[in-house]
Parts: structure tokens; C-alpha cells; sequence
């Protein structure tokens, strides 16, 4: 049976980890979960922090309403990027905020903010929406044949995608799972 102190200090911690949390996921505008991806973050947007966004963000969240993702640019070019990598750039981005897109699935468009008075709209390729769909793979493969560029995309759980060099889906191939799930 828990003491009256132990109750007060394990409310207290309770209480003290939530109001951390909390104020923690108010400052960004998104949250990774590195058990799905690196790549795609979930939109963070809310009351708190509404008023922090750009005005043409704001606009384009007041229209379309909040993105289904975010897509972050650990890159220049924006192309997907593993773990370990990411926390380098993380770290090398600490003081500067990390470029992101906007991803509405539903309209199959990428919406990027590139400065302060433009948005770039572009449709979601094939590639990006597999990580919104399936989380970041496994493995990445990448293949040059002569003039031919291809990505493949493996994960463990049974399923391979392969894509061109402008992100196409150009075949899938299912075999045995690899996992335990």
C-alpha cells in the first residue's frame, strides 16, 4: 500500500511530466515518431501555437484545414534520409528551423512555404506517399542502369516498392514477411 508522500510524489510526477509534454508539443508545429518515421511528422496544430504559423500558412490551414503530414527536408533536395543521418542533421539544424512540406493526401498535393511570400504546390509522388502509407523502410536500395535511376524501398514486412528517379511507381513485389508481426 502507497504512503500518503509516495501518492503526493508519484501525482506530482505525473503531473509534472504532462505539463512537460505538454508545453513541449506546443512549441513545433509537428512530432516525430521515429518508431514509424523520420521522414513524415504528424501535424501539431493547435489553439496554442496557431497563431505562430505564417500568413500563408495560416491561409492555406484555413482553407484546406491542417495537413495529414509534414513531410521534413533533412536535405536540400528533400530525399528520404535514415535515422542515424537525421540526427546528424538535426544537429547541424539546432539553431535554424528545419525546412517541411505540407501533405494532403486526399488532394494528393505537397504544399511547400520556400520564403516568407511563397507556396509551391506539387503533386505528392508516388515515393512520398508510400512513406506516409507504410513509415520509413527497412532498406533503401538505390540502382543506376545505364540511362535508368531506380529506389527501392524494402520492408521487412513483406513488401518491396520500386520507383524511377522522379519518385514513379514503376513495380511492387510481395514475398514472406521477415518480421514476427
Amino acid at each position: 500500500m502507497l504512503r500518503s508522500y509516495q501518492k503526493l510524489t508519484i501525482g506530482g510526477g505525473i503531473a509534472l511530466a504532462l505539463f512537460v509534454s505538454t508545453g513541449c508539443m506546443n512549441k513545433q508545429h509537428y512530432r516525430i515518431n521515429p518508431g514509424f518515421s523520420v521522414n513524415v511528422a504528424l501535424p501539431n496544430i493547435n489553439e496554442k501555437n496557431l497563431e505562430k504559423l505564417s500568413a500563408l500558412e495560416r491561409d492555406t490551414y484555413d482553407r484546406y484545414g491542417p495537413p495529414d503530414y509534414m513531410w521534413m527536408y533533412w536535405n536540400e533536395d528533400g530525399s528520404p534520409t535514415d535515422y542515424f543521418h537525421q540526427m546528424v542533421a538535426l544537429k547541424q539544424k539546432r539553431d535554424r528551423q528545419i525546412k517541411r512540406s505540407w501533405i494532403y493526401l486526399d488532394r494528393d498535393a505537397e504544399i511547400l512555404f520556400p520564403g516568407p511570400d511563397e507556396v509551391e504546390v506539387r503533386f505528392l509522388s508516388d515515393i512520398k506517399n508510400a512513406f506516409c502509407e507504410h513509415g520509413d523502410p527497412d532498406d533503401i536500395n538505390e540502382y543506376s542502369y545505364s540511362t535508368k535511376f531506380t529506389r527501392e524501398l524494402v520492408y521487412y514486412k513483406g513488401l518491396r516498392l520500386r520507383y524511377n528517379e522522379k519518385g514513379e511507381l514503376v513495380g511492387t513485389q510481395d514475398f514472406p514477411s521477415m518480421t514476427n508481426k
